[in-house]
């Protein structure tokens, strides 16, 4: 099947997880979520024994492999197009929109102080995907480190605007 096919996948980040397909939220279990949003987070392919590791720290690595691929079989539908797994990697399919993209990519064209600012940085919209917190809620120690250091840009970036 084609992807025109399908409806337009997106990951939602800023504000809480939420998985689309078009305009239909897709529920997914917690470990499928945790995986969705650390691949969606990473931007790119991540080793298997990298995801297990850090999903399932307390665990041993044996045991980590095998809840990474019990995340795997319980994701099925959008989940699944999600994700583009191979034998020692996973990334997002390439089709797969993800907000916080968007956001981080905003913050640095504010900060860089060689690119000029643009209406449309300047806008409402800019504003409110620069408001919303990374994961609220989430406090797995890498999704608390990805919150901080989103936390600061955001904030610089939303100072930078006022200025």
């Amino acid at each position: 099947m084609e992807s025109s096919d399908h409806p337009s996948l997106q990951v939602t980040l800023l504000g809480g997880f939420r998985l689309l397909a078009g305009d239909d939220q897709v529920a997914v279990s917690g470990g499928s979520e945790r995986l969705l949003a650390f691949v969606a987070l990473c931007g790119q392919a991540v080793p298997r024994n990298l995801l297990a590791g850090t999903l399932w720290p307390e665990a041993p690595e044996r045991r980590a492999c095998a809840s990474l691929r019990s995340a795997l079989v319980r994701l099925n539908g959008a989940g699944r197009q999600m994700l583009s797994v191979g034998a020692t990697e996973i990334r997002l399919c390439p089709e797969a929109h993800v907000d916080f993209h968007d956001a981080r990519s905003l913050a640095q064209r504010i900060l860089d102080p060689t690119t000029p600012t643009e209406n449309r940085d300047l806008s409402a919209q800019a504003v409110a995907l620069l408001s919303d917190s990374l994961l609220p809620g989430w406090y797995d120690d890498w999704a608390v480190h990805e919150a901080e250091e989103w936390q600061q840009r955001r904030l610089h970036a939303l100072e930078a605007l006022t200025d």
